[in-house]
């Protein structure tokens, strides 16, 4: 690396720790949730947890990964104090380093252009300076993963290998293990990054023996360096694992709250991911099914439930992961615990430096600034450009693995580690804080993008255009994808995909006797719209109820209706909303039920128990309304089961149907 551009790298991060320090000064004073974070947010746990083992007073098992609050938050704690601002700076301090290790990285892998455009494009991304306030892990595994790539491309450099010895390289990915045993320590999803480290050490060591057919002898010391980072890695895991274990009184790993999170986003009833962009910060959607999986009382394990419905309904599973996939590259940041649309306009900074595009809205409590289409420039900046960047290196190494040819392995790694932390996440859940901790990988490739377009430009005239045309359509088909992708996905493809997947609708097992039936997908990112009732009006809803014996299998159910011993109690859970104050009675199947407003207007799911429609076929009315009453129809979901008045829809009523299996007495 030339001195100019570590001079320039060291500019780049202390403008980006200043940065990061004003803004957390502003949210500090405007925003709650910096200091006394609510309690039902993961920042109060975080921050609860660490201050409990700090004090002695933990005396449970690491729920969550566990680095964060049991290493990271109590160190700081014991050193200067509960307040806020030691972790602040702390946070601050990491993120700067965060932009160095990415400029670093890709100066290492390309040149000083590559290494300065990656280090801006880090130091501005909204996201990774407002993460910096808050007691959330995202700023923790930025830097965790930037240090990761910059000591692996360091490791993989053939020209410094060469000159060290085994023990040496050794020593060097055992280091690299024990920093990705942290990170792993700190979200688990790091595990994908494993497998391609092994390999990318396996085949630098083997390009390092000189012999044409190496002996067994030399095989072993090239198995050496893999051997140590493993080790390395499974033996940050022990202590905490030991814990647990002893806790439980069975082997467990550092952590034991994977399975609840796989229910967040790999259950039948699932979103692709947390809150609608634009809708502020506040709690997650937990489907019927995710409680039932995770909860403490269930007769068989999350995970093992969710791989029954994978191999159950194989189609409709990766139809979900389709989903998630491609929501992790939307533009648009998801929120859950905090939101950029709301914390992130508490910094005057971020829209002075045009980080946060805002415009005014008209509100019945007057004007209220908000995002401009909920576009935050360096956000789908490091999207597109990082996309681009990265599908042009693929396609580099691809060309040079097929024509023979040697490749660099640290590019083909880095490459693995973006592809390994997308499929990673998308594997249980889309959030913004999720998805910003990869922002350093796709800096270091927009800033190669960056880089190889210039030098395929300028170095020959004659492949200029051609460079220049490859350029934009890897800039135009990544723009594509991060604009416009999920939207056409979601507002064109969606609902006939589901039919094709889901004919039956979704059918879900919550527990050994207990079904689930709806044809509506779910409310986050869903295509829920407010159906106005009127007196006399019927809806019909048919309902897909499987016949002969139940199967075990989760996700699919047969019911016995012929059978003398076997009783079913069926209830209809329908969401509304009530406007106004009210009452109505609505008829279900022939059934009557009085219904009255709550004392607030909010959506609420009402019960009524019915018999069982042997034809699925459940019978709505209304009579009598007063005050305005709201069902709810999904439009991302057509299996002509919905009549309104007689007329079929292109809509699913929003309705589920539980159906619980009892045994009559002999």
């Amino acid at each position: 690396m030339k001195k100019s551009t570590k001079i320039i790298l060291f500019c780049v991060a202390l403008a980006a720790f200043a940065v990061r320090v004003q803004v957390c000064r502003e949210l500090a004073s405007a925003d709650p949730q910096v200091s006394n974070p609510g309690n039902y947010t993961d920042m109060w746990t975080y921050r609860s947890l660490s201050e409990r083992i700090v004090k002695g007073e933990f005396k449970k098992e690491y729920y969550y990964q566990p680095f964060y609050y049991a290493v990271f938050l109590p160190a700081l704690k014991l050193a200067f104090g509960f307040g806020i601002w030691p972790v602040i700076l702390a946070q601050c301090l990491l993120s700067a380093l965060t932009v160095w290790l990415a400029g670093a990285t890709a100066s290492k892998l390309w040149n000083g252009t590559a290494g300065i455009a990656a280090a801006v494009l880090a130091a501005l991304s909204t996201t990774l300076i407002l993460y910096n306030a808050f007691y959330l892990i995202a700023t923790l595994q930025a830097f965790w993963i930037a240090l990761l790539a910059f000591l692996c491309v360091k490791a993989l450099d053939t020209r410094d290998s060469r000159a060290k010895s085994l023990v040496r390289r050794s020593f060097e990915w055992g280091g690299i293990g024990f920093v990705a045993g942290l990170t792993i320590l700190t979200r688990g999803n790091v595990w994908f990054f494993v497998p391609g480290i092994l390999v990318s050490t396996a085949i630098a060591e083997s390009a390092l023996i000189s012999s044409e057919k190496p002996d067994a002898k030399q095989r072993f010391k090239a198995l050496v360096p893999a051997f140590l980072f493993l080790l390395m890695v499974l033996a940050t895991q022990i202590p905490f694992a030991w814990r647990n274990t002893m806790i439980k009184g069975s082997l467990t790993g550092p952590s034991t709250a994977a399975g609840a999170v796989l229910c967040l986003g790999d259950t039948p009833e699932s979103p692709p991911g947390g809150r609608e962009a634009g809708t502020g910060p506040g709690p997650m959607e937990y489907p019927e099914t995710c409680k039932a999986w995770s909860s403490e009382g269930a007769t068989s394990s999350a995970v093992r439930r969710i791989l029954s419905w994978a191999v159950s309904q194989p189609m409709a599973f990766v139809e979900l992961q389709f989903r998630k996939c491609l929501l992790f590259w939307d533009y648009r940041e998801i929120p859950n615990n905090i939101a950029v649309e709301s914390d992130g306009l508490l910094s005057p900074t971020l829209t002075r430096l045009g980080l946060l595009p805002t415009m005014e809205l008209k509100t019945p409590f007057g004007p209220r600034a908000v995002i401009f289409l909920n576009l935050i420039p360096s956000t789908a900046a490091l999207l597109i450009l990082g996309l681009a960047g990265a599908l042009f290196t693929l396609i580099r190494v691809a060309v040079k693995i097929v024509g023979k040819r040697a490749f660099r392995v640290s590019e083909a790694l880095l490459l693995y580690f973006v592809a390994a932390y997308w499929l990673g996440t998308a594997a249980f859940y889309i959030l913004a804080r999720f998805r910003a901790p990869v922002f350093p990988l796709l800096a270091i490739f927009a800033g190669g993008f960056i880089f190889h377009s210039k030098k395929l430009f300028f170095r020959n005239r004659r492949l200029g255009e051609k460079a220049a045309l490859a350029a934009i359509f890897a800039v135009l088909f990544s723009g594509a994808i991060v604009f416009a992708g999920y939207n056409l996905y979601r507002g064109h493809c969606e609902s006939t995909v589901i039919r094709l997947v889901r004919p039956n609708g979704t059918v879900s097992k919550l527990d050994e006797s207990t079904f689930l039936l709806l044809d509506n997908g779910p409310a986050a990112f869903g295509g829920w719209k407010p159906l106005k009732t009127k007196s006399g009006m019927t809806l019909k809803k048919r309902f897909v109820i499987p016949e002969a014996a139940t199967r075990k299998a989760t996700g699919s159910m047969e019911l016995r209706a012929d059978s003398q011993k076997t009783l079913f109690k069926t209830t209809l859970k329908l969401p509304l909303v009530w406007n106004s104050s009210g009452t109505t009675e609505i008829v279900v199947n022939g059934k009557s039920f009085h219904i009255s407003a709550p004392s607030r207007p909010r959506r609420e799911t009402r019960e009524f128990e019915i018999p069982l429609p042997k034809d699925g076929i459940v019978e709505i009315s209304f009579r009598g309304i007063d005050g305005e009453l709201y069902l709810f129809l999904d439009g991302q979901r057509d299996y002509s089961r919905t009549a309104l008045n007689g007329d079929k829809i292109d809509s699913e009523l929003v309705a589920s149907l539980v159906i619980k299996e009892t045994r009559a007495d002999n």
